[in-house]
């Protein structure tokens, strides 16, 4: 149990850094919210892997699995290539690509009871950065911004 509470640390650390990324482009100039919207898109990429790739330590998983996670992955490596001729388009990517490794996460460890909190926890972290990622579309679209 002590091991769900260090993850749901992590996690929330994680987020401050997202919902950070997520407002500084609101308040800096515009030279410096281009890079904070690259490492925005960085940082998702990031953490999408980490996730996808943690998901390999259980023994009991089908060799499609660790594909689709690696799959995943690159796809989200992806989004930073993307990124660079549209930055609209790879956001848009890294929303899908978040919020079908939260479904992959949960058809892999399905609902077990001993790692409830993780999943809510887990759940809510998704739903809070898409809501950051929509967030970086309005800033991005914004007539006002540029």
């Amino acid at each position: 149990m002590e091991n769900i509470k260090k993850k749901n640390f992590y996690i929330y650390l994680g987020l401050s850094l997202f919902i950070f990324l997520a407002i500084a482009p609101w308040i800096l100039t515009h030279e410096l919210s281009s890079f904070i919207l690259r490492s925005f898109n960085a940082y998702l990429a990031i953490v999408i892997s980490f996730i996808a790739g943690s998901l390999w330590w259980r023994d009991n998983l089908k060799k499609d699995i660790h594909l689709e996670a690696i799959v995943i992955s690159m796809l989200a490596f992806l989004g930073i290539l993307i990124f660079e001729f549209s930055q609209g388009i790879a956001i848009i990517l890294q929303i899908i690509l978040i919020n079908f490794l939260l479904r992959f996460e949960l058809k892999v460890i399905g609902e077990d009871e001993n790692i409830l909190s993780y999943i809510e926890t887990r759940k809510l972290a998704t739903y809070i950065i898409t809501i950051l990622c929509v967030i970086q579309l309005a800033y991005l679209f914004n007539p006002y911004v540029n």
